[in-house]
């Protein structure tokens, strides 16, 4: 890579496109959900033990957690799944850090079921996201010489 960035800087090289094939990634379904996930339950662990030591602290450390209090905090994980079944309609991510990811819109699309095929091709495609059609490029789109 340092190689790459002084002959860049000494116009030995030309700048890599956004379609290279080593500028693309595939993010999958799986992956993607459980990082949305894993953000939600740490959030929510983490109001959750505000929660605790504040009572505990009231209660001057004689804090015993009773069932019905237990009751009450699990009441806070109905929002996990709010959130989640708002993120798989939408296709919005509201996300406190962003997961690292360049968008956090468009990242589920509506399967048409126009005919068979056209249903069947949205599982067999990949979607690039909006990130990439709100993309103005004036290169053309080839098949670049790193992909043969």
């Amino acid at each position: 890579m340092t190689k790459k960035l002084f002959a860049l800087a000494n116009n030995k090289c030309a700048i890599e496109g956004a379609n290279g094939v080593m500028m693309q990634e595939c993010l999958l379904g799986g992956h993607l959900y459980l990082q949305v996930i894993k953000e939600k339950l740490v959030s929510w662990l983490t109001s959750l033990k505000v929660s605790i030591l504040k009572r505990a602290k009231s209660a001057g450390n004689r804090y015993i957690l009773s069932i019905q209090e237990m009751l009450n905090c699990c009441k806070f994980g109905s929002s996990i799944e709010s959130q989640m079944e708002s993120f798989l309609s939408t296709g919005n991510l509201r996300s406190s850090t962003g997961l690292g990811l360049t968008q956090s819109t468009g990242l589920t699309i509506v399967a048409e079921n126009i005919n068979r095929m056209r249903y069947m091709n949205h599982f067999r495609a990949i979607h690039r996201g909006s990130f990439f059609q709100g993309m103005r490029t004036t290169e053309a789109r080839q098949l670049l010489p790193d992909a043969w």
